[in-house]
């Protein structure tokens, strides 16, 4: 069944859940990935984080995640104003300062990573190096007392975050940065750095809490943990399994844990016996140098598919592009990101999402040709690479194929499940000489999620040439800023009409790019480059107060006429955005709030419907409407409906274009018609281009439209020319 179909299936039959009033916790979000971080659109991830939501999951609590640095992270909580605060090593002063629970959520320990042009094997080449710490960690405190038992001297570099610990070796400001294995296998790759043998200060990880306070939110993690801990396929340890690692004591035997422990009282208390003791140094060093390259083989393996993780891909996917080169073939990466994964985890549980994973994982690799390199990257994301392909059609061909072995339902004892999937794909080489792994995967990554936006589903090919011109030359993000500061940047209008009474409902705002080179841009050539970024909001300030300065114009030469402004999801969620809503319709006192309506994306609006609302009612409160945009696409309940407070509903245009050739499209128009009617909300339609469509359209009870067979986008000083000469079709009228 198509996937648009099943959409409006989920709309209809949906029940809305039961609401909770769970208890609101507070919890502290800093850059430590994969323990906790911040993802690519905002939300709180990591191991740490899911094993906190698991627990919150099941004891009610509500989770309020505040982002802020280590150090800020730390005096917050002391001062009460986090409840919690995820990755803390216990050492004395933070005993005195905060609560922990007894059971650790993790064990670690802490590596040095150098630059590649430094020769550090032990801890005798740290003698006169720069090496970058984390400001107030126990990897700072403890380097300097291993180090001073040594006699050896080095120079700190202060830092506030792992990310600029690494930053500033890569960028030569530091020799070397110590840090948490778990963060250093995670990043140590996208700054170009290198482990090194050195090994030091095993620690346990907690949840702490301020003193006196949320100790029995303490004792409730201490409750699932002891359990979890001791059963191998509970929650904690699938969540560790997702994230490609478990815990350490399983990889580490405990004679290692106890000669750490034994080298660190050896550096603090021996301080005579030089040359017996470098002897000694050296020994340990060579055996942890050794237990090193264990770990490393058991690092590059995904636990839960056995597929190789990112560490081991990128170091395979270099190899394969040498070959490329060498052979004169292609090369095809492919990054599949599956469509539904998360609805079977929170229907089925997470134990059937593992074993759906697992059961793909085998119908990939019988199905594949053994040449061909697959591996996981984590979660629901896997990629395979295709080597020595002739042309670009036969790798196509391959992604077709590809994209049908995903269709294949997975059977799982008496379950039959079926996913399908968005896959992104690039192609080497691209003419650069200097391309890189990592950079290919970022390719594949973003044409994947270009397959999301289109309508999942499917796939997208990256296109090199034209992301080189964009990073080269026009299309960056400073060159878009360096447009708005030059007023580059023009509104285009499209009326919205009420087909049977012919009434000029509305125009809608729209932007378009007056390049100097490239001529008139349509949104699609630069907005994508904005998304989720600040300037994004840039943008949509401007088009508010070009669109009310306009709407002020048109009023004083005597025609008043509403607008719809688009408006992203990553702009509506600015903490200030009510307040400048307010500012602007302060300026313009003339113009009617309520001729003032937000267009938001349908899908946009689904990633928080929690926020998203609650700007929306703030914004209802001043007298600004709301639209729901491309209607019909997301997945969404009744109940998101019943909690988005838009009072019009836009059907997207590529069920209205199709509607006279494909049945599909025509059930779903009916079925978003008359949803919006039991909902009590209006419902216009976009994309009505023949006096078909609008016949249509009337038939079906939906009278307000827009496209181009009413009127194509035009510039503002044509709208009122525009609505003195409009007539609707006759044939509507009848």
């Amino acid at each position: 069944m198509p996937a648009r179909w099943m959409a409006v299936l989920l709309l209809l039959l949906m029940v809305p859940p039961s609401q909770a009033q769970p208890r609101e916790l507070r919890v502290g979000l800093y850059e430590n990935p994969p323990k906790l971080f911040i993802g690519p659109r905002g939300e709180p991830r990591g191991m740490l984080i899911e094993l906190l939501d698991e627990i919150a999951q099941r004891e009610g609590w509500s989770i309020e995640y505040h982002p802020c640095s280590w150090l800020n992270c730390l005096e917050q909580l002391a001062a009460g104003q986090l409840d919690l605060m995820p990755d803390v090593a216990i050492n004395p002063e933070r005993l005195q300062r905060f609560d922990f629970h007894t059971y650790p959520a993790l064990n670690s320990w802490s590596q040095i990573y150098r630059h590649p042009d430094q020769h550090i094997e032990s801890l005798l080449d740290l003698q006169g190096k720069r090496v970058a710490v984390l400001q107030g960690s126990v990897q700072d405190a403890a380097l300097r007392q291993l180090l001073a038992g040594f006699e050896v001297e080095f120079y700190p570099v202060p830092v506030v975050s792992l990310d600029q610990a690494f930053r500033a070796v890569a960028e030569r400001r530091a020799d070397a940065a110590i840090a948490n294995y778990q963060f250093g296998g995670y990043r140590h790759g996208d700054y170009g750095l290198v482990e090194s043998p050195i090994v030091l200060m095993p620690a346990r990880i907690f949840y702490g809490a301020p003193q006196g306070q949320q100790r029995d939110v303490l004792a409730r993690i201490d409750f699932y943990l002891e359990r979890w801990l001791a059963e191998p396929n509970s929650p904690y340890y699938q969540i560790i399994r997702r994230w490609g690692g478990q815990r350490p004591e399983t990889l580490v035997p405990g004679f290692v844990w106890q000669l750490l422990a034994a080298l660190v009282v050896l550096g603090v208390v021996l301080t005579g016996g030089m040359l017996l003791l470098r002897l000694q140094v050296k020994k340990r060093t060579r055996e942890l140098a050794a237990l090193n390259r264990h770990l490393e083989h058991l690092a590059h393996y995904d636990l839960l598919t056995g597929l190789p993780n990112p560490i081991l891909l990128a170091d395979r996917l270099q190899s394969l592009m040498q070959q490329a080169n060498e052979n004169q073939t292609l090369l095809l990466v492919a990054l599949i990101d599956l469509d539904g994964f998360k609805q079977i985890n929170d229907r089925h549980g997470t134990d059937v999402g593992d074993q759906l994973l697992i059961g793909l994982t085998h119908q990939w690799r019988s199905c594949l040709p053994e040449k061909y390199l697959l591996a996981r990257l984590g979660g629901d994301e896997f990629v395979v690479v295709m080597p020595g392909l002739k042309n670009q059609e036969e790798g196509v061909y391959q992604a077709r194929y590809l994209q049908q072995l995903l269709e294949r339902p997975v059977t799982l004892g008496e379950r039959e499940l079926q996913v399908s999937g968005s896959i992104g794909l690039c192609f080497y080489p691209q003419g650069e000489e200097h391309i890189e792994a990592e950079q290919l995967l970022r390719q594949a990554d973003q044409a994947m999620y270009l397959a999301k936006q289109t309508g999942k589903h499917s796939f997208q090919v990256f296109d090199a040439e034209w992301d080189r011109h964009i990073r080269g030359q026009h299309e960056s993000l400073e060159r878009i800023r360096l447009g708005l500061n030059q007023e580059e940047f023009v509104l285009f209008y499209q009326p919205k009409v009420n087909l049977r009474t012919g009434q000029v409902v509305g125009v809608e705002a729209l932007i378009r790019w007056q390049h100097p080179e490239r001529g008139l841009l349509a949104p699609g050539a630069f907005l994508p480059l904005v998304a989720e970024q600040p300037l994004d909001a840039a943008l949509g300030y401007w088009v508010l107060e070009t669109a009310l300065r306009q709407m002020s114009h048109w009023q004083a030469t005597g025609h008043s006429v509403p607008v719809s402004i688009n408006i992203s999801a990553h702009h509506l969620q600015q903490p200030d955005f009510v307040a400048r809503l307010q500012l602007l319709l302060d300026n313009h006192p003339q113009i009617n709030p309520a001729d003032v309506e937000l267009e938001i994306l349908e899908t946009s609006a689904l990633e928080d419907v929690q926020e998203v609302s609650a700007v929306m009612r703030a914004c209802s409160r001043l007298g600004v409407g709301f639209a729901l945009d491309d209607f019909g696409t997301g997945y969404s309940s009744l109940t998101y409906l019943r909690r988005l407070p838009a009072q019009l509903l836009k059907i997207d245009q590529s069920f209205v274009r199709d509607m006279l050739q494909d049945e599909e499209d025509l059930a779903i128009l009916e079925g978003v018609i008359r949803l919006a009617a039991a909902f009590r909300r209006q419902v216009i339609a976009e994309g009505v281009e023949t006096l078909q469509h609008g016949n249509e359209l009337l038939k079906l009870g939906c009278e307000l439209a827009q496209g181009y067979g009413i009127a194509r986008p035009m510039p503002a000083a044509e709208i009122p020319e525009w609505i003195k000469h409009w007539q609707q079709a006759p044939v509507w009228t009848a």
